[in-house]
């Protein structure tokens, strides 16, 4: 019984050490996305993830604040949509192998 305990805690460590490799992995990509963007500085310290989210917030709002002005001047353009498919199509789960596995 406690080779078998000890089994499914080895088990679920190297679980626990992939999820958080992944994870990892997910929030260098949003930093890289976040931080790549037009008028944006690049970090010049360790950014935690309230950071990442305010930047984040700070484009978006920037983005949405430049369409409206555009529409309010008479300038046709798109809704700021990232994917014109996306609203017409149900949205489908990304497979294993897009997440890196």
């Amino acid at each position: 019984k406690v080779e078998t305990l000890q089994h499914l805690e080895n088990k679920t460590k190297v679980s626990l050490e992939h999820v958080q490799a992944r994870f990892e992995r997910f929030r260098n990509k949003i930093l890289q996305s976040t931080y790549s963007s037009p008028g944006t500085k690049s970090p010049t310290t360790e950014v935690n993830d309230s950071d990442i989210l305010d930047t984040m917030q700070k484009i978006i709002t920037e983005r949405l604040e430049y369409h409206q002005l555009l529409k309010h001047n008479g300038i046709k353009v798109p809704s700021p949509q990232l994917d014109s498919s996306s609203s017409s199509s149900p949205r489908q789960t990304p497979s294993k192998k897009s997440l890196g596995k």
